[in-house]
């Protein structure tokens, strides 16, 4: 654990240095602003409106920081240079996960609670945050790793975002739950929304663990064996 946290710490370092804590602050002040906007024109209802908004949020923070941080790290020789470093390949994921998720988990309740304070259902939203953050953050780095410029990853990068918020259509009431029982941000967006109980809990567990195992496989193919 020493060596994940001496790495999450550089991650932090680094983050700070590409900007990328610079962008997560203006996040916070555009969608606080817009949703402020929108909140004196209508009724805003927190269990209708905050687990999309941490479905959505989250993915620019983890998967989208994700790919930058994967892309800046090929260009500067940094990927190439952990396969003889002491950081092992879960290790390196636990890092990248940790430090993207806490700066997302924390952008999003921060203004969830700008918007509607106590009338969040904060447990739900706090784990459902972290389990999408870990799962958001390794997807990134799943379809990002293969890839050397951030124009071979765009086209893939919408596809795998797009399919991400399919689950959405059933919480507003346009398709059936029982069509999304097996997507992967199903069972994070039930512990959002209070729902699913211990089932939808273990459910996004199991999606997570299922990614690192996945994430894992990818670094060893594309970043040890290339």
């Amino acid at each position: 654990m020493r060596r994940v946290a001496a790495a999450a710490a550089c991650d932090v370092r680094l983050q700070i240095r590409y900007g990328l804590y610079g962008v997560s602050v203006l996040m916070v002040l555009v969608w606080g602003a817009l949703l402020g906007v929108l909140s004196s024109r209508v009724t805003l209802r927190p269990e209708l409106l905050v687990p999309p908004f941490i479905v959505i949020n989250l993915q620019v923070t983890t998967f989208f920081f994700m790919a930058a941080l994967v892309l800046f790290e090929k260009s500067e020789g940094v990927l190439t240079a952990l396969v003889v470093s002491p950081l092992r390949d879960m290790e390196y994921l636990m890092s990248k996960s940790i430090t993207l998720t806490a700066l997302a988990t924390a952008e999003t309740l921060l203004i969830a609670a700008f918007l509607f304070g106590r009338d969040v259902h904060w447990h739900g939203a706090i784990v459902a945050s972290i389990l999408l953050g870990v799962l958001y953050t390794l997807a990134g780095f799943i379809t990002v790793v293969r890839f050397e410029s951030i124009n071979q990853f765009l086209l893939p990068s919408v596809l795998v975002i797009t399919a991400s918020m399919l689950p959405l259509l059933a919480h507003f009431g346009v398709a059936g739950h029982q069509w999304m029982i097996l997507h992967p941000v199903e069972p994070a967006l039930l512990v959002a929304r209070g729902d699913g109980g211990a089932g939808a809990l273990a459910g996004a567990i199991a999606w997570c663990v299922a990614a690192a195992v996945w994430a894992r496989r990818e670094f060893r193919r594309f970043v040890v064996k290339a």
